[in-house]
């Protein structure tokens, strides 16, 4: 996923397995990441697709906890990884959360689990 947009908010919504437990994002790009606004509004559109996802997925009789699982290419390259824990926040109270560093051998770097 390398920008979220329209085309990606259709494919989001139209998943209604209610076995349906995990879904991950490949970030492919990292090296300009900065808790910008620009990057802020682009999460925060996720984050309200999310919870979008988790509503309608519960209409259908989803009984299990969503997992937003994004696996980041070239972490190492990212200068404020560490604020991170504060993306997609809406969607932590109604799932998990975790990051991946791909290129430290799948490394979780973060888990809103440990938030709770």
């Amino acid at each position: 996923m390398p920008r979220p947009i329209d085309p990606y908010a259709t494919l989001l919504s139209s998943i209604t397995s209610p076995e349906l437990r995990k879904i991950i994002f490949r970030v492919t790009y990292t090296f300009h990441w900065r808790p910008s606004p620009e990057g802020r509004e682009r999460w925060n559109w996720v984050d309200d697709r999310l919870c979008g996802q988790v509503d309608r997925l519960r209409a259908v009789g989803h009984r299990h906890t969503l997992e937003a699982e994004l696996r980041f290419d070239n972490i190492a390259g990212c200068p404020g990884y560490r604020d991170f824990a504060n993306v997609l926040p809406e969607f932590k109270e109604e799932g998990v959360v975790t990051f991946i560093d791909t290129g430290r051998g799948d490394q979780v770097i973060y888990s809103s689990v440990h938030d709770r």
